[in-house]
């Protein structure tokens, strides 16, 4: 009994001892992915637009080529929700349209 308990306690503290290079190295491929977005001009302020107004929203066509450009681990990193990615790949198929007006783009922050 003992030394399952020994055993435990040695795997929660490798697991544990872990977690902060996994979630340093998550982070430093959402942001890798995030690069080719964010490289043009007012594409993540669409892809805000887009997912707070669906309906209402288009997404340029040099921003959807940076969505379609994605590996498919970058998409289910940058948008981890089936609905997000669906979505988003929805506006795009319809052709994606002009950017919206300046002004009505919202900034989306990362990390």
């Amino acid at each position: 009994m003992a030394s399952r308990t020994v055993a435990a306690l040695l795997i929660t503290a490798l697991v544990v001892s872990l977690a902060p290079a996994t979630t340093a190295q998550l982070l430093q491929n959402i942001r890798q992915c995030l690069s080719s977005i964010q490289s043009v001009n007012g594409c993540t302020g669409e892809i805000a637009n887009a997912l707070f107004n669906p309906q209402g929203s288009t997404i340029g066509s040099s921003c959807c080529a940076a969505i379609d450009g994605l590996s498919t681990r970058c998409l289910l990193l940058v948008f981890p929700g089936r609905n997000t990615r669906s979505i988003i790949k929805s506006i795009c198929a319809q052709g994606g349209g002009p950017s919206p007006a300046p002004g009505r783009n919202l900034v989306l922050y990362t990390m």
